[in-house]
């Protein structure tokens, strides 16, 4: 349970400060799947989501690492594919967003994203998969499903 109860936290920490960039930067108006069918879609999304961005990629390097550095500590091997499967995401997410926000809008988006991924990763890490998939459904109760319902009357 403390993996769980720490990645709510981090969740709600994450969540919390995207709404108030969203409140300063005003994303697109479609960006989230409206409500009710959010309630349905993140969750499905979310695991396609960390398979794709951490768990296959993550397997796939850490075999990869762990043949040809096979004499390395396996702690220098596990978190040097950690921090290369970090960015994945935040790569992925951001490139769109180039010349259509402020640079601030894009480097801090990819910094919260790469955040979030790193922190989903160390409680993977530290804990289990049911504690990094808490995470990622927290944050998107909070940022794509609650916000995302309430920002179309806040901000548009």
């Amino acid at each position: 349970w403390q993996g769980i109860l720490w990645a709510l936290g981090l969740a709600t920490l994450f969540g919390i400060m995207i709404v108030m960039v969203d409140s300063i930067a005003h994303f697109p108006e479609d960006l989230n799947i409206p409500f009710p069918q959010s309630i349905f879609f993140y969750p499905a999304i979310g695991y396609v989501v960390e398979a794709v961005f951490h768990l296959l990629p993550l397997t796939a390097l850490f075999i990869i690492a762990r043949t040809i550095f096979y004499q390395t500590d396996i702690q220098h091997i596990i978190w040097g594919c950690i921090l290369i499967v970090t960015m994945i995401e935040p790569v992925y997410q951001t490139v769109g967003f180039i010349g259509l926000y402020p640079a601030w809008v894009v480097i801090y988006v990819a910094g919260h994203i790469f955040a979030i991924n790193l922190a989903q990763l160390i409680v993977f890490k530290q804990y289990d998969f049911m504690a990094m998939i808490t995470l990622r459904m927290g944050y998107y109760l909070i940022w794509h499903i609650i916000w995302g319902h309430v920002r179309l009357d806040v901000l548009f």
